[in-house]
């Protein structure tokens, strides 16, 4: 599957092109975001074959999407999902949108680690983020206003 994230204050789209993306203010993040809201080591994304799977790695400010916090959750097509002050829209291929399950089963509850049944999501090991792999940091995002 392919995903992007689309900044909704303007700016380039970030597209997604590794299995496992994290995000957060420290430099080996994939998406280094440099801002006060975020956190080091903010959250992560793990794209999968059908879907996108968010998991707040215990950030302060945590993440949301379209407005509702949550630690985990599987992300659909233009969801909008804000870590920190930064927001983006949600923007998946349009084979995966035709493939994926319905909405009511694909969104976590609060204290459920499945996304689809028999999956689930594990934080990663910090020894697999030593080194950022695309390049991307927040000179490449627009900041939000303060």
């Amino acid at each position: 599957m392919k995903a992007k994230l689309v900044p909704l204050d303007g700016g380039n789209p970030i597209e997604l092109g590794k299995p496992i993306l994290l995000i957060g203010r420290q430099a080996s993040c994939d998406l280094m975001l440099e801002h006060k809201t975020v956190s080091r080591v903010h959250c992560i994304l793990v794209l999968r074959e059908v879907d996108l799977v968010l998991r707040d790695l215990g950030s302060t400010n945590g993440c949301r999407v379209n407005g509702q916090r949550l630690t985990e959750s599987c992300l659909l097509h233009n969801d909008v999902l804000a870590v920190g002050a930064f927001k983006y829209r949600v923007r998946l291929d349009e084979d995966s949108i035709d493939d994926a399950p319905a909405p009511a089963e694909r969104r976590f509850d609060p204290g459920h680690t499945e996304c689809m049944e028999g999956s689930s999501v594990s934080p990663p090991n910090g020894s697999h983020f030593s080194r950022p792999t695309n390049g991307l940091s927040s000179r490449d995002v627009r900041r939000p206003s303060e």
